[in-house]
């Protein structure tokens, strides 16, 4: 009976045969993919999991001011809460309809869970009420 130590990678070896490499792994993943995606799946589904410590984490550097329940509402949502149109499911490739956490850009507080185009109409919406305070802004303050 052998036993092999697979040794990591240094610089060099992965430099050279670097092609190689990349085709062993791609070989593990199509025959795995089932596996990998469920596993995926599985980590999007769990409350607690690594998904929803990224998120939480996206969220807090983008200084969105959530509640407690914010997550659980986010991840048991399944349609839009402006046009009620369907989320696509996890690891979908549409951008249209992606889950999207909304928030006020003058106060920073989540206002709904939206579809990635409502969450765009607005954006457009917020800008223009920004361009109207700075105006006001200007038209009070500097005289």
């Amino acid at each position: 009976m052998h036993f092999y130590y697979i040794m990591p990678y240094t610089k060099e070896y992965f430099e050279k045969n670097k092609e190689i490499i990349y085709q062993r792994n791609r070989e593990s993943y199509f025959k795995n993919k089932e596996k990998y995606n469920n596993k995926r799946r599985e980590n999007y589904k769990n409350k607690g999991s690594r998904y929803e410590q990224i998120v939480k984490k996206t969220w807090k550097v983008a200084n969105i001011i959530t509640f407690d329940d914010t997550f659980e509402k986010f991840n048991n949502l399944k349609n839009c809460e402006l046009c009620n149109v369907e989320f696509c499911a996890v690891g979908g490739k549409t951008v249209k309809n992606k889950k999207v956490l909304d928030h006020c850009h003058f106060s920073n507080y989540a206002r709904f869970i939206i579809c990635h185009s409502c969450n765009i109409k607005n954006r457009k919406k917020d800008n223009l009420k920004m361009k109207l305070h700075l105006e006001l802004y200007r038209y009070f303050n500097l005289k």
